[in-house]
């Protein structure tokens, strides 16, 4: 960028990262200060400088990376899938890329939003990714359409299993299941994927629970369709989960938080869907053992008027449709065991990396996860 050869530095920041677009948008800036200065000693964001370049500046055509005929199946279309079909097409191999949904991309199709991941953006590196010698096939369901053994038996040298954390956490609060209580997932789907209007089903006061990246997202959605927004998080403003950006944008936008409070029930109304949602404040106080705990405030409970209320309250990974699969294990959490700093499983040429191994990945670990489990199947494959 210094030397100002702008499609030099996109060509170099692929090699590694195979989406700037994304990491340009949602990674948090962390250690820049020190990491990238310009002349003056001013810190220069190398956050800004990966959106730019994947923005702005059309990179040349991209020939079929893939040179060996071996081809590796990669299960999933997310963050640590996509990230694996890159690096393995950059090492010679024809990754073929498969997914449940009718749509390629996986969570980074609905869980960040339109507002923060438009869909043209995703659908500009699915292009470069095609362009690559990539292919994808959908609606394509892993352990019912194919065994792993099926498609080695198919010619495959080796299948990653890459499908990600997609069944949400459920809040554990009463009154869960009335009308009106949306799952983030199921909202996000709805706006990014079939391009639905929520006038007629969104209420005008809404509530999101969760202090992670997808309740701000389901917000900056929620509040741009004319809806007033809360966000109810369990700790201080200033120590919420999610990406501080994601925070600061929402609060500039208008969307207010109500901190230190928990919910402890949804209260419906005489039709059956949301009318409020009951809650109770939190505070610190130090236990026997001199460390500071959040407990239950005496003040009580109160309500917060609600028509809707969006859970966002995590996901774990959904492998009921792997357990009919013959030697492949699974942890107590349901993510796929594999063996000690690998991503082998314990069936030969099946490998397993991202959410569905370690369900509480960050974005950016669920991307190396990926590069790091082609790598490993390449040491595995090659001769």
């Amino acid at each position: 960028m210094a030397k100002g050869d702008r499609q030099g530095a996109l060509a170099l920041l692929l090699k590694t990262n195979p989406f700037p677009e994304v990491t340009g948008r949602l990674c948090p800036e962390i250690f820049e200060e020190t990491l990238c200065q310009n002349r003056r000693g001013d810190r220069v964001s190398l956050r800004a400088i990966e959106r730019y370049l994947a923005d702005n500046v059309a990179l040349k055509q991209i020939s079929s990376l893939g040179s060996r005929k071996t081809k590796v199946a990669v299960i999933g279309s997310g963050p640590a899938g996509l990230s694996a079909a890159w690096t393995l097409a950059g090492l010679g191999y024809s990754p073929t890329v498969y997914e449940a949904a009718p749509f390629p991309g996986g969570t980074f199709g609905y869980r960040f939003g339109p507002v923060q991941l438009p869909p043209k953006v995703l659908q500009g590196i699915l292009r470069r990714f095609k362009n690559a010698g990539i292919a994808f096939l959908t609606d394509f369901l892993f352990g019912r359409a194919a065994l792993p053994a099926e498609l080695l038996e198919q010619g495959f040298g080796a299948v990653l299993v890459a499908t990600g954390v997609s069944a949400a956490r459920p809040l554990g609060i009463t009154g869960e299941g009335v009308g009106g209580v949306i799952p983030a997932d199921v909202f996000l789907k709805a706006v990014n994927w079939r391009a639905e209007d929520p006038e007629l089903w969104l209420g005008r006061k809404v509530i999101v629970v969760g202090e992670i990246d997808p309740a701000f997202a389901v917000a900056r959605t929620a509040i741009r369709l004319g809806r007033k927004v809360t966000v109810v998080v369990r700790g201080p403003e200033t120590h919420v989960q999610a990406n501080p950006m994601f925070v600061r944008h929402a609060v500039e936008e208008g969307i207010q938080l109500k901190a230190f409070t928990s919910p402890v029930g949804i209260l419906a109304g005489p039709d059956g869907c949301v009318q409020g949602i009951v809650c109770r404040y939190l505070d610190y106080r130090m236990d026997n053992n001199g460390r500071m705990v959040m407990v239950a405030d005496g003040a009580g409970e109160f309500t917060l008027d609600a028509d809707t209320v969006i859970t966002a309250g995590g996901w774990e990974p959904d492998t009921l449709f792997l357990r009919d699969i013959p030697g492949l294990e699974f942890n107590a959490d349901g993510s796929i065991r594999t063996k000690p700093e690998s991503a082998a499983t314990a069936l030969p040429g099946i490998f397993a990396a991202g959410g569905v191994v370690e369900p509480d990945m960050s974005l950016t670990d669920t991307i190396l996860a990926g590069t790091r489990a082609a790598q490993e199947i390449d040491e595995k494959l090659k001769p």
